[in-house]
């Protein structure tokens, strides 16, 4: 997208995670292993997308000077009861 001498390219990727676990534990499918050997409980299946990520890099400038910056964010906020987004 350009917007005078400003590029923006925006990008990014979906990151789909499946995991089984023979027990419950309270981690999300980014394990913390806290309590190992696990105890003698239903097993889990856990789904997730929260390793995907949304870029952006912005290119401005003319000629022999160009400025670029790239931001970047995902989905794996680790403060529990707030937004997954960070």
């Amino acid at each position: 997208m350009h917007l005078g001498h400003l590029t923006l390219n925006p990008s990014g990727f979906l990151d789909s995670i499946g995991m089984y676990r023979s027990s419950t534990t309270p981690d999300t499918v980014s394990t913390h292993f806290g309590t190992i050997p696990l105890a003698d409980n239903a097993a889990q299946s856990l789904e997730s997308v929260s390793h995907s990520r949304l870029m952006l890099k912005g290119e401005f400038g003319e000629g022999p000077v160009l400025f670029s910056g790239y931001l970047e964010s995902d989905f794996l906020n680790p403060n529990r009861n707030q937004s997954p987004y960070r």
